[in-house]
């Protein structure tokens, strides 16, 4: 064998223990993962569903920080906020995908549902991120909040 190849021999024991050590955490990815596919089967949702999970983050971190600059006592209800955030939006897109593989033809419905309810998710945290933006003192473009604004209360046409 030659000695280039020597380096690539011990992988599949490195692989073997590493299962065995880590077997409950993988576990859980994998199971994770696969249901992360069942219910966001397109690449776009999930692509919106990461943007969403990073607004919300995103929003947290404006928020704590316009806390800090008003002189604003931070309580650990605002971190709890995150994951209630989190929990909230990700059981509407569970149901959302549960949902449209259960009923009988539905299934075309559930790109459209999910990315709807990922869309208003993304436009409430951006309006929730400028206007902690603002409480920071950093003065966001009118129009834009304007224009977030308008697209939340509109209504798709049918």
């Amino acid at each position: 064998m030659h000695d280039a190849f020597r380096f690539f021999t011990p992988l599949p024991e490195v692989f073997r223990k590493l299962w065995a050590d880590l077997w409950l955490p993988k576990t859980v990815a994998a199971g994770l993962a696969g249901l992360l596919d069942y219910l966001l089967p397109e690449h776009g949702s999930r692509d919106l569903a990461l943007a969403a999970a990073a607004l919300i983050l995103l929003d947290t971190a404006t928020g704590f920080w316009a806390a800090l600059v008003s002189g604003k006592r931070v309580s650990s209800a605002k971190f709890s906020r995150v994951l209630t955030k989190l929990l909230g939006y990700g059981s509407v897109v569970g149901v959302c995908g549960g949902a449209s593989h259960a009923g009988p033809g539905a299934a075309g419905f559930q790109p459209v549902a999910i990315s709807g309810v990922l869309g208003v998710v993304v436009l409430t945290e951006g309006i929730s991120i400028l206007e902690n933006v603002g409480r920071m003192g950093v003065k966001a473009p009118p129009f834009l909040m304007d224009w977030l604004r308008k697209r939340l209360k509109e209504k798709p046409e049918e």
